[in-house]
C-alpha cells in the first residue's frame, strides 16, 4: 500500500510539471506581428504548432521535425539553456504574422555583449533573396546584429503565421554567470527592426508588437547536468529526449522536506531576502546619440552583477545590458535622437536571483535638458569639470556624488573618443 501511495504521488509530481511546462510553451508564442527567437529547427513545420500537443505528447520523444521554443523567463523574456565557454547559441529569427501580409522588406538588428558573444555566421532565408549589403553581418564593435532583405518579385504573395527570416550562430566566448540578454535594437518606424510592404513604389510599415529579448544563461560547471535539472532541452538538435526522462534524471533541488506517517516529498525553497532590495538613486543623461547611465551600488555582500533594463515603453524594457558589481554606470551608444528612453537597474546576486526594480528614469536622446542629472556646461571645454564634487559628497541636486562623477566620467570618455575620431580624419 506504501509502495502505491509513493507512486502515487510521483505520478501527481510528473502531472503537475508537465502542466507548467505545457503553460510555459504556450505563453511563449507571441499573438501580434513581431519579432521572437526559438532554437534554430531545420522543419518546415511551424514552431506555434507545438503549443496544440496535447499533455501525453509531452512525455514521449518529440519526432525529429518537431521545432521547439526557448523557454519562458517573465513576460518579456525567453531563456536558453545553459551553456558554457565554447558553446554555440544556434537560433532562428522569426516574424510571427497575425494575419496573411505581403511583406516586402524586413529589417532587424539585434544587440548583444560582444566580451561574451561572438558573432560565427549568419543566413537570411532563402524566401528573401534580395539583401543589403553590409546588413547580413555581425559589428562587434558596438554588439550588434544587422539583418536586411526583400523578397521583390514575390513580395505581392502574402505570408503567414510564423516565418523564418534569418539562422544565427554564436560563440560562447566568455561565459560570466549568471548569464546576457539578445535584445532587438530601435522597434520603431524608419528605425533599425521594421517590417514594411509595398504598393507601388511606396512602402508602408507595419506596426509591431514590441518583441521580448532572450536571456542566455550561463554556467561555469558541467552544462549538460544543469540543462537535464529543465523540463526540456532548448538549444537545438537533431533530436529531443523525452519529458519523462529528462525528469526523472534531473538532480533533486535544494529542499525543505516534509514527513508524514505514510510518505515524504519537498517543497521548492523560498526565494532569498535578496529579491526584496532595491537599487537607489538611478540617474539618467545624454549626449547627441548616447545615454549614460549610472546607479548607487547595492550593499549587499552577495551582489554579483546588474542588469539595465531600457526600452522606449514605460514599464516594458526590450533591451537588457549585464556589467559586473563594480561597476555602476553603462553607455548606450547610438540610439535614434528625440525618442525617449526608460530605464530601470536591478541586482543580481551570485546565485542569479535578481532584486525588484529600481524606480524608472527616463530622457530624450539628443536632449540634455530632459535629463535626471544633466551633463555640466563645463564638460564641453574639457575633460575635468570645474567645482565637481568630492566623492562622497551630494550634490546641489541631492544626488549622491559618486553618481553625478560616474556620469561625468562616461561622458568625458565619450567626448575624448569622439574628438580623437575628428583628430584622426583631419589628418
Amino acid at each position: 500500500m506504501r509502495h502505491l501511495h509513493r507512486r502515487v504521488l510521483a505520478g501527481m509530481t510528473l502531472l503537475c510539471m508537465a502542466v507548467g511546462t505545457f503553460s510555459e510553451r504556450a505563453a511563449a508564442q507571441p499573438q501580434g506581428t513581431t519579432f521572437y527567437l526559438r532554437p534554430h529547427c531545420e522543419s518546415a513545420q511551424d514552431a506555434a504548432a507545438s503549443s496544440s500537443d496535447n499533455l501525453e505528447r509531452l512525455f514521449e520523444a518529440a519526432p525529429a521535425d518537431r521545432c521547439r521554443e526557448f523557454l519562458v523567463k517573465d513576460p518579456t523574456t525567453l531563456k536558453s539553456d545553459a551553456l558554457r565557454t565554447d558553446d554555440v547559441l544556434d537560433m532562428d529569427l522569426m516574424l510571427n504574422l497575425k494575419e496573411p501580409t505581403p511583406v516586402y522588406r524586413i529589417r532587424a538588428w539585434l544587440s548583444y555583449d560582444p566580451d561574451v558573444l561572438e558573432g560565427m555566421d549568419v543566413e537570411v532565408d532563402d524566401a528573401f533573396p534580395s539583401t543589403t549589403p553590409g546588413e547580413v553581418d555581425f559589428d562587434p564593435l558596438d554588439g550588434l546584429i544587422m539583418l536586411e532583405a526583400t523578397r521583390e518579385d514575390d513580395s505581392d504573395t502574402p505570408l503567414e503565421g510564423s516565418v523564418r527570416f534569418a539562422r544565427i550562430r554564436m560563440r560562447v566566448s566568455d561565459a560570466v554567470p549568471p548569464g546576457t540578454p539578445i535584445s532587438f535594437h530601435d522597434v520603431q518606424p524608419e528605425g533599425h527592426t521594421v517590417v514594411t510592404t509595398k504598393a507601388g513604389k511606396s512602402e508602408d510599415f507595419l506596426t509591431l508588437e514590441e518583441p521580448g529579448s532572450l536571456f542566455v544563461r550561463f554556467v561555469e560547471g558541467n552544462a549538460e547536468e544543469e540543462n537535464q535539472s529543465s523540463s526540456r532541452k532548448t538549444v537545438s538538435s537533431a533530436t529531443e529526449q523525452s519529458s519523462a526522462a529528462q525528469l526523472s534524471s534531473a538532480p533533486p533541488p535544494a529542499s525543505v522536506a516534509v514527513s508524514s506517517a505514510s510518505s515524504q516529498f519537498s517543497l521548492p525553497p523560498l526565494p532569498s531576502g535578496f529579491t526584496n532590495l532595491q537599487v537607489q538613486d538611478v540617474r539618467v543623461t545624454t549626449q547627441d546619440q548616447s545615454l549614460y547611465i549610472a546607479w548607487e551600488p547595492l550593499q549587499h555582500p552577495g551582489t554579483a552583477a546588474y542588469n539595465i533594463y531600457y526600452g522606449t515603453t514605460s514599464g516594458r524594457y526590450i533591451q537588457r545590458k549585464t556589467v559586473p558589481a563594480a561597476q555602476q554606470n553603462l553607455a548606450v551608444e547610438g540610439l535614434p535622437p528625440g525618442s525617449r528612453y526608460y530605464v530601470a537597474v536591478r541586482a543580481v546576486n551570485d546565485t542569479g536571483e535578481e532584486s525588484v526594480f529600481s524606480k524608472e528614469a527616463a530622457v530624450i536622446i539628443g536632449d540634455p535638458a530632459s535629463s535626471t542629472s544633466p551633463l555640466l556646461a563645463a564638460l564641453g571645454g574639457g575633460t575635468t569639470a570645474p567645482n565637481a564634487p568630492k566623492p562622497g559628497s551630494v550634490s546641489a541636486t541631492g544626488l549622491p556624488s559618486f553618481v553625478v562623477l560616474s556620469l561625468l566620467a562616461l561622458a568625458a570618455g565619450a567626448l575624448l573618443t569622439a574628438a580623437k575620431s575628428r583628430t584622426a580624419l583631419r589628418n
